[in-house]
Formats: structure tokens, sequence, C-alpha cells
């Protein structure tokens, strides 16, 4: 790991996730695994102390308990007889809590309702409720086990309900260990990618400008000052330095291209060979130092015309 890690940033992300995560398992997730346990728990009666546990928890919203059905469970939804308001309501208890309540169960609960001129029904279970069974018909209640337990745990012996909320309580310090993890990692995480993006602006220069330029402390210094670099010139620029060259010479009178490989050359006569000089000017330029060359009397004449070369190709 680098040794200019941002501990500070990272920690605060660590501490605040952490913490975050620490008030949702015990604010929050803790009564759903309250709930959980509490349904394993009531699972795990007979079933009469179950149905007894939904009778009272009822009777808070104004059901009392009739009668037992002994023999039409087997034939009929309703385990329960109950009366509210002098009139007769059904109760079915389901304890097992893979139990799902559907429409067919609504269905047969409604017709039970209607065969025993019923005011309604309710039906309980420690399972759920199916998506079909969300809206149940017209005095027909349903309540799953996440309703149940709110109403029924508070009706528990103290120690069963010490047990499930240990239980609850093991399973959110269990999750919390597992949270703090996690929020290290994060913190890591942060720390990690902090440090690269410091070293990456450490890396680039803040003035690319002047870190493209050396220092005066550190400036080489040239021996001499460099020549500078003659201009690019084009064909017709060369052509006409050539021509120009050309007649600085003495006895040349006129110089001119005859065509794109031949220089004419018309000088006054004279003992001194105008060889060198001629062949001088036409290697300084590469495109041209292989030209021919017509040298001529300015007076014209037979005789007075020469032809010749500077360099071959």
């Amino acid at each position: 790991m680098p040794t200019n890690v941002p501990l500070l940033p990272a920690l605060l992300v660590a501490l605040f996730s952490g913490a975050l995560a620490t008030v949702y398992l015990w604010r929050l997730h803790r009564k759903r695994l309250e709930a959980q346990a509490g349904i394993r728990a009531l699972a795990a009666m007979r079933w009469r102390e179950f149905s007894q546990f939904v009778i009272n928890a009822l009777q808070a919203q104004g059901f009392d308990a009739h009668a037992l059905s002994e023999d039409g469970s087997a034939r009929d939804p309703s385990d329960l007889l109950l009366t509210r308001d002098n009139r007769s309501w059904l109760l079915s208890c389901r304890q097992s809590a893979e139990f799902v309540i559907t429409a067919r169960q609504l269905q047969e609960m409604s017709d039970a309702v209607r065969k025993r001129s019923a005011a309604g029904g309710v039906i309980a279970t420690l399972g759920r409720i199916d998506s079909s069974a969300r809206r149940p018909p017209q005095g027909i209640e349903v309540l799953d086990g996440q309703t149940l337990w709110p109403l029924i745990g508070p009706l528990l012996p103290q120690g069963l309900q010490e047990h499930v909320a240990e239980q609850s309580r093991a399973g959110a310090r269990r999750l919390t260990v597992f949270a703090w993890i996690g929020a290290a990692l994060v913190g890591l995480a942060v720390a990690l990618a902090l440090s690269a993006i410091q070293a990456t602006f450490a890396e680039r220069p803040a003035d690319p400008a002047r870190a493209a330029q050396p220092s005066a402390a550190v400036r080489p210094q040239p021996a001499s000052e460099p020549t500078p670099r003659a201009p690019v010139l084009g064909e017709e620029q060369q052509r006409q330095q050539v021509i120009d060259a050309v007649e600085q010479i003495p006895r040349v009178e006129s110089a001119s291209w005859a065509s794109r490989s031949t220089l004419l050359i018309s000088a006054a006569p004279g003992d001194d060979d105008l060889r060198p000089r001629i062949c001088a000017v036409l290697e300084s330029f590469e495109a041209l130092r292989a030209s021919r060359v017509q040298l001529q009397a300015a007076s014209g004449g037979a005789d007075a015309v020469r032809f010749f070369h500077c360099r071959l190709y």
C-alpha cells in the first residue's frame, strides 16, 4: 500500500458506513429478526396452544371464542367459531410457517361463511398471503405471520418473550460484525482510490508550458549560437535563385532555364573557366545540381556553345 494513503477520509467513510448499518440493523432489521424468531416459536407449539394465542389476540378486536370445531376441520375450512357484536365469525388457524393463503382458501372460507350464515371469517396463518389473495372478498379477513406476531408477541409468557428477543439480538450482533467488516473494506477501497488520484495529480505538472522549459539553474548553455535553418524553398524559387546567383558571376551576361533540365547561360569571351563557379551555384541546390548547362558566347557563333553536367544522376 502506498505510504501517503489518505487515512482520515477513509476512516470517516468506514465509520459512517458502519454506524449507518448498525442503526439500520438494530432499529429496523432487528424487528424482522424478532418476528422470524417468534414465528418459529409459534410454529413449534401444539395447534391448540397456537390457536388459543390467536383467539386471545383477536379479543382485542372485539372477538370472543364460542366453541372449537371438533369434527368440522376435514369438511369445513373453519376451525373455530367466534362471536363479535352478537354475530358469528368463523376462524381458520393454519400454524405452518410454509402455508400460503391463496384465492382458493378465500373462496372456501367465503362459502363456509355463507353456509353457516356467519357475519364473516378470519384466516390466520404463520405463513404468507399469495398475491392473488391480497384483496379478500367482503367479510373475509386474512392475517399472515408478519401481522400475527405483533398481536401475539406481547401475550407470550415472559420467558418465551426473552428467548425470542435474545435470538433476534444474537442475529443482529452477527450481522453487525459483518456490517463493520464491510465498512472497513469500503474505507480501504476509498483510501486506495484517493491514493491513486493523488499519485496521478502528483505526476502531472501544474503548468505544462512552464514544465516543458528547463529551469535557469539547470538549463544547458550552448557553446555557440546555432546556425539558423534556411527556409525550405519551392522548386521555382530555387530555379530563380540559381539564375540570380549565376548572373552575379563575372562575364555572365544572362541566365535562364531553356527547359526544366537545361540551364542556358550567355557569357562574354574570356580566358578563365566559368564551369567551377557555375557548378558551385548548382550544387548548393540538391534538386537542380544534376541539371544540364548550356554555356554559349554572348556574341553567338557555332563554336561558342558547350554542354556539360556538374553532377551525374
